[in-house]
């Protein structure tokens, strides 16, 4: 089995290590970034994880000790977002039919993700890492306006939510092993499957999202626990990102957060690349 427990990480130093500090400055700033992407569109994954591998450095080793902590503080600031869209005027509350399956198809496919992650070291990872975030771009960029979900009335049919079922396990899988956009995609997935608008079916897709990363931030802290002082700096920087991003949520176009989402990402593979 790879080796999972990673030494130099910069977040891991000695509280009176001025690196340190600085370190853990960093991770509130990507955390407070991450939170608000995640809030209001689901994507806080393609900014923070590119991120962290790029503090961690080229010889980081272990993939483990970098997601645990990304997954960690992503579940933080799903569940500041989603009590926050809880209670926003309009925010339907979550499905739980549809909550449960996706649940009980999806959690194995985090763990399973999580296994292979943890097997993995950071020049393994890093190719997979930046194929992803070219997808990413290009479902930003490409496919997402384009889709138009149709109204339905009434609950999921057992036929809808056995298909959402097979796509949820395998975007589960995703979520463990890399993880970034797949909050958009659960998003996206909720409306078709609930046959609603945007606010329809956020509160469900936050819901799972939660317990998805809640899930690999349990499986991944089984494997290498991260540091606390990291947990705590990425953490608040997720809630507070979170907190305002369900404020701008409401006040910015679309387009413009799309394309504001997409030069995230391009910047994410650039710095991905350029520090690997």
């Amino acid at each position: 089995m790879t080796e999972v427990l990673a030494a130099g990480l910069p977040w891991e130093g000695s509280l009176g290590d001025a690196g340190l500090w600085l370190a853990l400055l960093a991770l509130l700033a990507v955390g407070v970034a991450a939170g608000i992407v995640d809030a209001t569109t689901g994507g806080g994954g393609m900014l923070q994880i590119p991120a962290l591998f790029a503090l961690a450095g080229p010889g980081a080793g272990a993939v483990a000790p970098i997601m645990a902590l990304n997954k960690v503080s992503a579940a933080v600031g799903n569940a500041v977002s989603f009590t926050r869209f809880r209670r926003t005027e309009g925010v339907a509350s979550p499905d739980r039919r549809t909550t449960a399956v996706a649940l009980g198809a999806g959690l194995p496919g985090v763990i399973a993700g999580v296994w292979l992650a943890s097997r993995l070291d950071t020049d393994q990872f890093t190719p997979l890492l930046v194929a992803s975030l070219v997808v990413v771009l290009a479902y930003v960029l490409l496919i997402q306006p384009r889709v138009r979900v149709p109204e339905r009335a009434g609950a999921p049919t057992a036929g809808v939510l056995a298909g959402m079922a097979g796509g949820v396990i395998v975007l589960g899988f995703y979520d463990g092993l890399l993880g970034p956009a797949t909050g958009s995609i659960l998003i996206l997935v909720m409306q078709f499957v609930l046959g609603a608008g945007l606010r329809t079916g956020l509160a469900t897709a936050k819901l799972v999202q939660l317990l998805f990363n809640l899930t690999g931030a349990i499986s991944y802290a089984l494997v290498a626990m991260p540091a606390l002082a990291a947990v705590v700096a990425l953490s608040a920087g997720n809630a507070v990102g979170g907190w305002l991003g369900t404020r701008i949520v409401a006040r910015i176009d679309d387009r413009v957060l799309r394309l504001l989402v997409a030069a995230g990402v391009a910047g994410a593979i650039v710095l991905t690349v350029t520090t690997h």
